[in-house]
């Protein structure tokens, strides 16, 4: 039994294949990420990982943080977010604003994607983050027989 929650998603179009992998793990519970299907190319993994780093906009690296780092080097992951970009997650209690949401991938997809914190919606202390690609997938063409 693992203490992360994540749903993996195997999305394909014609010769294009790519796991899209969404994390939840709670801030109580362990990380959990040797649970996370293998690494292969075109893998994108997004969530709630409840860690700090200044990769991701904040002042200080907490010991979650040092877990996912390596993680991520050993699986040759590039970061998605940028230090600068908009907080993804609103305390009420302490009236704050952070980002544990980020989002990791595979080189071969790194440049052809798009991060944008959206506004937020439903009473949901966390903002949408919402992830583009742009990526050319080729589609063969028959001319119309008679």
């Amino acid at each position: 039994m693992y203490d992360s929650e994540f749903q993996v998603l195997n999305l394909m179009k014609k010769d294009f294949h790519m796991k899209l992998v969404n994390l939840y793990s709670p801030n109580d519970k362990a990380l959990s990420l040797n649970a996370l299907p293998a690494v292969e190319d075109h893998y994108l993994v997004v969530g709630d990982f409840n860690s700090h780093s200044q990769s991701w906009g904040y002042d200080h690296i907490d010991k979650r943080c040092e877990e996912v780092g390596n993680w991520q080097d050993d699986h040759k992951l590039n970061l998605i977010n940028k230090p600068e970009d908009q907080p993804t997650f609103y305390s009420r209690r302490w009236r704050t604003t952070s980002t544990p949401d980020p989002a990791f991938c595979t080189d071969d997809i790194d440049g052809q994607l798009n991060r944008e914190v959206r506004e937020e919606r439903g009473g949901s202390d966390h903002r949408p983050v919402l992830l583009t690609m742009s990526t050319y997938i080729s589609c063969e063409s028959t001319l119309p027989r008679w």
